[in-house]
């Protein structure tokens, strides 16, 4: 039970100095068209800079996911879909809208 302790606040240490934020993992999420249609979203990924535990919203304001990052949780590009409806796709501050 200890070093499972010490495992996880080691954990959050280096995800803290390495400038990622730590957050449990979240509900499936999974695409529901797009080029990777069907594929489970990966959280979190970073793009443009930018860390993601949920999905994104692009300037058409429509949401998508990765499906693929590299080692370093980068997107991967062409590995995107359009966000269904999943527990774990939103957030309560990017929540899409119910219509």
């Amino acid at each position: 039970m200890f070093v499972s302790k010490l495992l996880l606040a080691l954990l959050f240490f280096i995800s803290f100095e390495a400038g990622y934020t730590f957050a449990p993992p979240l509900a499936t999420c999974t695409t529901t068209s797009g080029p990777k249609t069907g594929y489970r979203c990966k959280f979190p990924f970073k793009f443009n800079g930018q860390i993601y535990h949920t999905c994104a919203e692009d300037e058409d304001g429509l949401f998508w996911c990765s499906t693929k990052t590299d080692y370093y949780g980068n997107h991967k590009q062409g590995n995107w879909g359009y966000c269904g409806r999943g527990d774990g796709c939103y957030s309560y501050n990017n929540r899409r809208p119910s219509g």
